[in-house]
């Protein structure tokens, strides 16, 4: 990974300082790429977002009772492995155990105890571990939990034939954030004051956002974006990584007032990974049709886009290995 105080500046703030004769200097820009929610759509496929449950570890144990329900020479033995669904089944009927909680596989149950026959199990939660368990499938938990196996041995001593582990489920769904890059068009301005932050402090300021963002519209710490400016003959990216979110931003940030500084907008540190980074836009077939100025950091590239973007600075990546004689196998997500 490049880091900031490894990349050399100058090529960029000569070729910026070329561009922007003609604007007037300030020393009093503190916030820069301040952008609204657009959603990309032209040339890309637009990004969906995606919910799913969230799963919780619950607990570990072995399973008891495998004398009895699964025998040495079962052919049951050869349906099993590491990773096999189970079930949880509450046997509120079991004369030795109140708290009984059967264990089976999940393709052989049909989400009701009462019609369920417990001559298909594999064997019992262990009964000192079961309370808590029993307690929570009474209150109408049931399908909250899951469970796989995660230890399989058909011989030895009872703890470490069959382990398996259980899992609850989140309440509601939840946001997924996918492995997909964002990017952010910036002006000359916002790309000059960018490379001055990065060249004397390692890192740059960004405040982005507007009303009523949506949970994936949020940037989270770790995320990258390709920054993007269009010159007359090419295009200079740079890759950042996310660093500090909201007020999280006070350890980087001297000026308090700084990240308040734009109503509705969340204030975001970002460091350099990999830039600058001039290239064609006809070079590159997934930049067909794209308009480069337009992006916004509220949303994820495609996965084409993302895909396309990687690829670039993977391949200067390679060129600057190369070019210092160093044998590695780079990543930018490493």
């Amino acid at each position: 990974m490049l880091a900031a105080n490894n990349i050399d500046f100058r090529m960029a703030q000569e070729q910026i300082n070329r561009k922007t004769g003609e604007l007037e200097q300030s020393n009093n820009v503190a916030v820069i790429g301040i952008s609204r929610h657009r959603l990309i759509t032209e040339g890309t496929g637009p990004w969906e977002p995606e919910y799913q449950y969230s799963e919780f570890f619950f607990k570990e144990c072995a399973v008891a009772g495998l004398s009895y329900h699964l025998e040495n020479d079962d052919e049951l033995w050869n349906e099993l492995e590491l990773g096999t669904k189970l079930a949880l089944v509450r046997d509120r009927n079991n004369k030795y155990d109140r708290n009984a909680v059967a264990v089976a596989l999940a393709g052989d149950y049909g989400g009701d105890p009462d019609d369920f026959d417990f001559d298909f199990i594999l064997g019992y939660i262990p009964k000192n571990e079961n309370a808590e368990l029993a307690a929570m499938l009474d209150a109408g938990y049931a399908g909250r939990f899951s469970a796989k196996i995660t230890t399989l041995n058909k011989y030895g001593n009872y703890n470490e034939r069959i382990r398996i582990t259980i899992f609850v489920r989140s309440l509601e769904k939840e946001f997924v954030r996918p492995d997909l890059l964002r990017a952010q068009s910036v002006s000359l301005l916002e790309l000059r004051e960018m490379v001055k932050e990065l060249n004397e402090k390692g890192i740059a300021y960004f405040s982005w956002g507007g009303y009523q963002l949506m949970e994936w519209q949020r940037l989270d710490e770790g995320e990258k974006v390709v920054i993007v400016y269009r010159d007359e003959d090419s295009e200079i990216l740079y890759l950042l990584r996310v660093l500090a979110v909201g007020e999280d931003c006070l350890r980087y940030v001297k000026d308090p007032d700084l990240i308040h500084s734009c109503d509705d907008c969340i204030p975001y540190v970002l460091t350099n990974i990999m830039g600058p980074v001039s290239i064609n836009k006809s070079d590159w077939h997934f930049l067909t049709g794209v308009d480069l100025d337009v992006f916004s950091a509220t949303d994820y590239l495609s996965s084409n886009l993302s895909a396309g973007f990687k690829g670039i600075f993977k391949r200067q990546l390679l060129e600057t290995l190369n070019r210092d004689n160093m044998d590695m196998n780079p990543s930018i997500d490493e």
